[in-house]
């Protein structure tokens, strides 16, 4: 494959536009013009543009909403290296503005690019797997999918991916690699924001399935008087609460 050479000249030309969002900006450089928000132009297309599983440059690749894209993605192929890697220019992905000579991987176990990594720019490293749908075309749909002829091409050996966003009926089994690896910092349409740095809990009140496992330091913590929706006080403590009842109990 070519991606060691691809990731020399990664994001070649990023231009700074302000609020430009990937749907308007893959209308303009395609001339597909579909309406709604970027996980609804596969369905939209039905009737009006080809569509398939195979990369052609000036076609539409849509990405699926997920966990971490809750409106979808829409890029547009600008070239196709081989069965399993293409570039792309698209808006509104990390950082914002427009990338383009972005390299995505197919790593779908058929090769249909239904599943895809895309290079996160300043490393050698591609970042999570989206799940997607294909290809748009900008001709008349024909009412027949476009598939490959060709057996589905080996896949390429990647770093790990930080996560696999498609759904559980999507994939086989997240590997170990897959769960060990780092967070990588990703942002598309809707970014997830990090958890934030908090204290130890005092209680893991999931179920044990639902955790792996109890450390120490929680067993140990102090046991916090905490307080959830509703608490129940007695007619002594109208008015005072939890902090009222605890000075009563310090009171000799």
């Amino acid at each position: 494959m070519r991606l060691a050479s691809a990731r020399g000249h990664l994001i070649r030309n990023r231009v700074r536009m302000g609020g430009i969002s990937c749907v308007p900006y893959a209308r303009d450089e395609t001339g597909i013009t579909l309406a709604g928000n970027a996980w609804e132009w596969w369905d939209h297309a039905s009737g009006t543009y080809a569509r398939g599983g195979v990369p052609e440059p000036g076609s539409v690749l849509a990405f699926r909403a997920n966990g971490r894209m809750r409106l979808g993605h829409v890029a547009v192929v600008t070239r196709v290296v081989n069965n399993r890697e293409i570039d792309i220019d698209h808006a509104n992905w990390a950082g914002g503005g427009i990338a383009r000579g972005v390299p995505v991987v197919d790593v779908s176990e058929s090769n249909d690019w239904t599943a895809v990594r895309v290079s996160l720019g300043s490393t050698d490293s591609f970042g999570s797997i989206y799940p997607t749908y294909g290809f748009i075309y900008d001709r008349p749909d024909t009412g027949t999918m476009l598939t490959a002829i060709t057996a589905p091409a080996a896949q390429p050996a990647l770093n790990p991916p930080a996560r696999d966003l498609r759904s559980p009926s999507e994939h086989t089994v997240a590997t170990t690699d897959t769960l060990n690896t780092r967070e990588y910092d990703e942002v598309a349409e809707a970014p997830s924001h990090p958890q934030p740095a908090l204290k130890p809990p005092t209680r893991h009140l999931r179920s044990p399935p639902e955790h792996t496992a109890v450390t120490a330091d929680t067993l140990n913590a102090r046991e916090y008087d905490e307080v959830a929706e509703a608490p129940s006080y007695s007619p002594a403590d109208q008015g005072g609460g939890p902090a009222k009842d605890r000075a009563d109990r310090a009171t000799p």
